[in-house]
This record gives C-alpha cells, sequence and structure tokens, in this order.
C-alpha cells in the first residue's frame, strides 16, 4: 500500500480527519480557541490547534508509508534511496514538531519573536542536516552551482517561507490551501518520471494537508493558530528541495503567488467593507 494508490490515500486522509476532531475537541475543553473574525459563523469560538493534525498526520505517513518500504519498490527511483528517503522524512518530522512546540509555546505564555527566529533557524539547520540542500539553481537554461553556499541559501529559503506562511495566521484555509496547490503542482509536474520516491514524499504531505483543509473552511471547525501556521511552509521549503530538478522551483511558486497577493486584496477589502477595524463607521 501506498500513498499514491486509493487505499493508501484513504487511510491517511482517514487517520487525518481523525486527528482533526481529536483536536477540535482536545481545543475546546483546554480553552485553547479564539473566536471567528469573518463569515456567517463571526463570533464563534474555534479551536487553535490547528497545527497538530498536520504535524500527526506527517509524522504518521513518513514513518508509515516509508518505514515498511523495501529498495526494490522503486527499481526505476535513481535520483533518491530508501535509506536517504528514511532519514529527509525524520528531518521534516523533527522540523515540524519544533515548529509546532515553539508555536504551542506561543499560545500559553506569549510571543516572542527572537525564540521565533531561533526555532526557525533551528528548523532550516535540521533540514540541511537531513540532506535537504540547494546544490545548484538553474535558470533560464543557465545553471549556477553554489558550492560552499547551499547551506546558507537554503536555510534563507526555508527560514522565507516559513515567515511568508506565517504571516497568513488568521487568514482561514489560506496557508494550507496554498502549500496544498503548491504541492500539487508538484505532483502534477512530477507525474510519468523516476522520481517515484519524491512523488509520494509529496502526496503524503498533500494528502495531510487536505484533510486539515477540510476542517479550516465553513463551517470552520479549526484555526491554525501561531502553532500549525508555519507548517505549510515547512512541508513546501521540503517537497521543493527534494528533488534534484531545481528548475521547477520557481514555477511551483509564481502561481501560488499571484494567488496569495490575490487573496490578500480581496480580504483586505472586505474588511473594509465589513467595517470590522473602525468601531462601525464606514470610511467616507
Amino acid at each position: 500500500m501506498t500513498p499514491t494508490s486509493l487505499s493508501g490515500a484513504f487511510v491517511l486522509y482517514a487517520v487525518t480527519l481523525l486527528c482533526c476532531e481529536a483536536a477540535r475537541v482536545l481545543g475546546v475543553r483546554s480553552g485553547l480557541v479564539r473566536p471567528r473574525l469573518f463569515g456567517p459563523s463571526r463570533g464563534r469560538l474555534v479551536s487553535k490547534l490547528g497545527g497538530l493534525p498536520i504535524l500527526l498526520g506527517s509524522f504518521f505517513g513518513l514513518g508509515y508509508f516509508f518505514s515498511n518500504r523495501t529498495p526494490e519498490a522503486y527499481p526505476a527511483d535513481y535520483l533518491r534511496q530508501l535509506p536517504e528517503m528514511q532519514t529527509l522524512s525524520m528531518g521534516v518530522v523533527i522540523a515540524a514538531a519544533l515548529l509546532y512546540g515553539e508555536g504551542y509555546y506561543a499560545e500559553r505564555r506569549g510571543r516572542s519573536h527572537a525564540r521565533a527566529l531561533i526555532v526557525y533557524l533551528l528548523s532550516a539547520a535540521v533540514l540541511c542536516r537531513s540532506g535537504l540542500v540547494v546544490e545548484h539553481i538553474s535558470l533560464w537554461g543557465r545553471t549556477i552551482e553554489l558550492d560552499g553556499w547551499g547551506v546558507p541559501v537554503t536555510m534563507v529559503y526555508v527560514l522565507a517561507l516559513l515567515l511568508f506562511f506565517r504571516s497568513l495566521e488568521g487568514l482561514d484555509g489560506l496557508p494550507t490551501g496554498l502549500a496544498g496547490l503548491i504541492l500539487c503542482l508538484q505532483l502534477w509536474l512530477l507525474r510519468g518520471g523516476d522520481e517515484g520516491l519524491a512523488t509520494e514524499f509529496c502526496a503524503i504531505l498533500a494528502l495531510v494537508l487536505a484533510g486539515s483543509f477540510s476542517y479550516e473552511v465553513y463551517p470552520v471547525r479549526l484555526a491554525l493558530g501561531r502553532s500549525g501556521s508555519s507548517l505549510p511552509g515547512l512541508f513546501v521549503a521540503a517537497s521543493t528541495l527534494l528533488t534534484r530538478q531545481k528548475t521547477f522551483v520557481a514555477a511551483a511558486l509564481f502561481f501560488p503567488a499571484a494567488v496569495v497577493v490575490i487573496v490578500a486584496g480581496l480580504v483586505a477589502l472586505q474588511i473594509l467593507e465589513k467595517r470590522l477595524l473602525f468601531g462601525g463607521r464606514r470610511l467616507r
């Protein structure tokens, strides 16, 4: 059973939904809730533990599907070996746990930008240590070898994505939906190739985000909160760094970036139209 098969996809999606329901109940009972600001359910309290099912779903998916495989299952995958993929998966899980732990602590004890930045850099270092490093960049048919600059460039790239997705906190469903869109685009670009491990990796993360997304849209039952808003950014960073064809990183980011600009503009207009920021007064 693989995550790209119907049975594997169903199991992983169902596990993620169970984790979402558990996170919803746990958040309400523990008081980790916030009121909805938009839509018909405005004022309704929703759980802020939306990052927990993403963390648990990715842990289950990466651990289950890659720990039970044999190298013979990927005879055509010459770009990545199974032991290497297991190391990479462990790095992603550890980095996700660090990000979630920092966010959960911030929810409980208060925010600290310095602490968050340190954890972000540590998570980026974990990804680099597990083998996810940019080796070269291909632009317009020209290849630039990074040599010793690979690790610094990778850490800056990961940090930028984490900060970008953290900035989307509070926009229900947007971080998860955007990351899922990027992962689906990568799966489309990987179709018919020889990167079976990379394809399964992207499929696992996309299914986890799909399960979480279903709880983040109307009727909203989970909010990512500070503990989960950076996890989609981590998945995007890990998946785009995974393949050696770095040329599609730009292609995978250009279209979603345009979507973000459009959505952010529409949200800003809705805020002004609904008079949420001006005490019920419409701007003249």
